[in-house]
């Protein structure tokens, strides 16, 4: 089994057990994807300039589409996620997205570290945003 394949076995062992959301998870997605879009596009901003000055990221960058679509499709990406609804649809195209970033050459230690900067960027947006979340945080 090539090492690909094992990425995606793993892959499917893990995401089986992530299949379902329960009901209060589901009813917050929806506005979770609305901070998505509203907020991503300044974070993204912030990611890729931070991106560049990594030369490593900066060589990856230069083999893909130009930053706007990238920062499109990464909005996108995570709008869809928030849907809520795991499919075969949806894991085909999360398998298509890290071939992609296979293919550019993003190892896996600059794509833990991309998806890190990009949740840490997002949390205090996302505590903002909810008063009560904030206080069971901060307690």
């Amino acid at each position: 089994m090539s090492a690909e394949q094992n990425v995606i076995s793993g892959e499917k062992n893990l995401s089986s057990r992530l299949d379902n959301f329960d009901n209060d998870q589901l009813l917050v997605l929806p506005e979770l994807s609305e901070l998505v879009a509203k907020t991503f596009p300044q974070i993204l901003d912030g990611f890729y300039a931070a991106s560049h000055t990594t030369p490593e990221l900066e060589q990856v960058l230069k083999k893909g589409p130009d930053e706007s679509n990238l920062k499109q499709a990464q909005i996108d990406h995570w709008r869809v996620l928030l849907k809520g609804q795991i499919s075969d649809e949806l894991r085909d195209r999360s398998h298509r997205i890290g071939a992609t970033h296979m293919r550019v050459g993003l190892n896996p230690q600059n794509y833990i570290s991309s998806y890190s900067y990009l949740l840490e960027a997002f949390i205090p947006h996302l505590i903002k945003k909810d008063d009560k979340l904030r206080a069971q945080i901060t307690s």
